[in-house]
C-alpha cells in the first residue's frame, strides 16, 4: 500500500496487516449515501445541498444557488455575473473582496430582479423567496433576460449620472443592501420620470434614505415577508410622490 496524503504512517499496511484497532474503526464506520434522482426538484437539492454543507468553509445562500440551478440552464446564472462586474455596478457598490468572494453582488442583482414589480407576491422569507424565484426563472423558457439586462442597466447607468459614490451608503459609510435594491427598484418602476431630471432623482433618494418608515422596515428582521413587503410598498410611495 502506497502512504497517503493525511496518513504517512500506513504505508506498506494492506487490509489484512492493519493494527486491529484500525480493523475495528474501519468496520464501525459509517458512509452515508444521499441519492438524488434526476427527476428530483431542484428545491428539494438546494435543501439537501444546504445540510450537507456543514463542514469547512460554508458556502453562502447564492453560491449554492449558482451550483444548483445553474444546471437547469445557465443563462439566469450568467446575466446576473454579467451585471454584477460591470463598470458602473462596481463603482456604485464599491464591495469588499469578502462580500465578492461570497458571490454578494450577483445576490443583489438577484434581488432586483426578483422584486422588480413583484412586492405583492412576496409570501416567504428573503432566501426562500430568492430560491423560488430563481428556480421559475430558470425554467422560464420565456424569460425576457434582455429586457431585465436594459432596464437594470439603464438604472445604474442614470444613478450613476448624479456623481455620488456613497449612494448605497450609511453615515458610517457601510453599504446597505436595503438602500441598494430599494433605490434601484424605485428608480426602474418610474425610470421615465427620472431620466430627464437628475435633481429630482437626488431629492427621492435623499427622501427615500432618510424615510423614518423605511428605515423601521430596514432594521432586525427586515428579511422577514412583511417587512420586505412594506419597505418595497414605501419605495413605490416615495419614489411616485
Amino acid at each position: 500500500m502506497q502512504e497517503g496524503g493525511l496518513v504517512k504512517s500506513l504505508q506498506g499496511f494492506n487490509v489484512d496487516s492493519l493494527p486491529t484497532n484500525l480493523k475495528i474503526n474501519l468496520k464501525r464506520a459509517v458512509c452515508r449515501v444521499e441519492i438524488l434522482r434526476g427527476e428530483s426538484s431542484t428545491s428539494m437539492k438546494y435543501e439537501l445541498f444546504k445540510r450537507l454543507n456543514s463542514g469547512g468553509s460554508k458556502l453562502t445562500p447564492q453560491e449554492i444557488r449558482n451550483a444548483i440551478y445553474r444546471g437547469v440552464d445557465p443563462r439566469f446564472n450568467e446575466l446576473l455575473l454579467k451585471i454584477s462586474q460591470s463598470e458602473v455596478f462596481g463603482c456604485l457598490t464599491q464591495l469588499s473582496r469578502g462580500r465578492l468572494n461570497e458571490l454578494y453582488d450577483q445576490e443583489l442583482v438577484l434581488r432586483f430582479f426578483a422584486f422588480y414589480r413583484n412586492a405583492e407576491n412576496i409570501n416567504e422569507n428573503m432566501e426562500k423567496f430568492l430560491n423560488s424565484f430563481m428556480e421559475e426563472t430558470v425554467q422560464n423558457a420565456d424569460f425576457d433576460y434582455d429586457a431585465y439586462e436594459s432596464l437594470i442597466m439603464r438604472v445604474l447607468e442614470l444613478i450613476s449620472q448624479i456623481g455620488d459614490a456613497k449612494t448605497f451608503r450609511n453615515e458610517s459609510n457601510l453599504f446597505v443592501s436595503a438602500y441598494f435594491e430599494g433605490i434601484l427598484i424605485g428608480v426602474a418602476q418610474n425610470i421615465d420620470r427620472y431620466t430627464e431630471n437628475l435633481e429630482l432623482l437626488k431629492l427621492k433618494i435623499k427622501d427615500l434614505k432618510s424615510d423614518s418608515d423605511f428605515k423601521r422596515y430596514s432594521e432586525s428582521a427586515s428579511n422577514s415577508r412583511s417587512r420586505i413587503r412594506n419597505r418595497l410598498k414605501r419605495v413605490d410611495e416615495i419614489f411616485k410622490q
